[in-house]
């Protein structure tokens, strides 16, 4: 695994890409600019040759994009059986599954969800990806799966934590 390999550099700046999506409290915003990154890990694992992973990212992006405009089973349905599909074609070993399955989860989650269980949604997938990237040795997924699932974190308290400013109190009500 060559660190600075130019598979290796184009995940770095996916990573490094990502930093300002995880941040975003907006749904919208945080689907838009993660939808850069995840095509940029798509050329990444492409570049790699994990092609499962290439796949799962690239549709990732697609549908975060999508996501801006659409949610639910116009969404969700579509995407997870082009996973489904995906997998059968890409399928290597067990490990080639983990970002199919990551991109199922996420896509129901993107298409159902939003706030704070939206990111404990994402932060699940991160969990199977760095599984993955472990494996295949991507270092700036790995990277990229341990920030942005503490990012993730951090955005859902402060999401929670503005919830509980704007709702008013007993002491209020009395």
């Amino acid at each position: 695994m060559e660190l600075f390999s130019l598979p290796q550099i184009v995940g770095y700046i996916a990573y490094v890409s990502s930093f300002y999506a995880c941040a975003q409290k907006d749904d919208k915003r945080l689907f838009k600019f993660f939808g850069y990154s995840w095509l940029l890990f798509g050329l990444h694992h492409y570049m790699m040759g994990n092609d499962a992973a290439a796949v799962s990212a690239v549709l990732i992006g697609i549908r975060m994009f999508m996501s801006i405009r659409w949610s639910g089973a116009v969404v969700a349905y579509p995407f997870s059986l082009i996973a489904l599909i995906s997998g059968c074609v890409t399928y290597v070993s067990p490990v080639s599954l983990l970002p199919l399955a990551a991109l199922i989860v996420a896509t129901f989650g993107a298409s159902y969800r939003s706030g704070v269980s939206l990111r404990l949604i994402f932060i699940s997938t991160n969990c199977m990806w760095f599984v993955h990237n472990f494996i295949v040795g991507s270092i700036g997924a790995m990277a990229f799966d341990v920030t942005i699932a503490a990012s993730h974190a951090l955005t859902a308290y402060r999401i929670r934590a503005d919830a509980k400013k704007a709702a008013p109190s007993l002491a209020d009500a009395a």
